[in-house]
Order: C-alpha cells, then structure tokens, then sequence
C-alpha cells in the first residue's frame, strides 16, 4: 500500500510541475494564450502553418523558456543539495550552517559587491 501511495503522490506532483511550467510560460506582460503556447512547441517538431506573431514566438522562445528552465534548474539543484546534507550528516535537520557553506557564500557575496 505505501508504493502505491508514494505513486500518487509522485504522480500528484508532477502533474503540478507540468501545469506550474505551462502557467509560468503563459503569464506574463503580454500574454500567449495555451493554443498559441502548444502550437509554437508542436512546431519545432512539426510542420505547421503558424497562427500566432513572430513577436510570441520570440517572446516564448527567447525570453519565457530559458527563464523558466533556469528557475526549475536552480530548485532542482537547492534540493539536491538539501538531500544530500541530510543524507551524509544523516539528519532531516541538516543545514549549509554545519560546514560553512552559508558563510563562504556571504563572504563571496560580499567580495563581489566591493569589486
């Protein structure tokens, strides 16, 4: 029974990414409606007469996409890296604080204000 409730809920929070993802790609200044959204992607890959601007597929593709994969990218990446402090110190609570990590990032925030 826990397998197939860790299924769901892996199920429930991809299905919440996928639809975060579309969101993210359709708001903004101006807005692409979903039809406009899809049609851009299927025609990467197909042959299709486009019924939307240049103007939305630029803004989608240039400006829109690699924003929201960089964001996804660095969520990914902070927990990972959460993972992997609890899993070496073996401890849920586990935090940057232990090794430093958090004041070696000041003291380079730091450094790189002042140059």
């Amino acid at each position: 029974m826990p397998k197939r409730k860790n299924r769901l809920i892996m199920l429930i929070l991809t299905a919440v990414l996928a639809v975060s993802f579309l969101v993210s790609l359709i708001l903004g200044r101006y807005g692409i409606d979903l039809k406009s959204c899809l049609g851009i992607f299927a025609s990467l890959v197909f042959d299709l007469e486009p019924f939307w601007t240049k103007a939305q597929a630029n803004m989608l593709l240039l400006v829109r996409l690699p924003r929201v994969l960089t964001a996804m990218l660095a969520g990914m990446a902070l927990s990972l890296a959460g993972t992997s402090y609890q899993t070496i110190f073996r401890n849920p609570l586990a935090a940057p604080d232990i090794l430093g990590a958090s004041t070696g990032a000041a003291f380079g925030a730091a450094l790189a204000i002042l140059n």
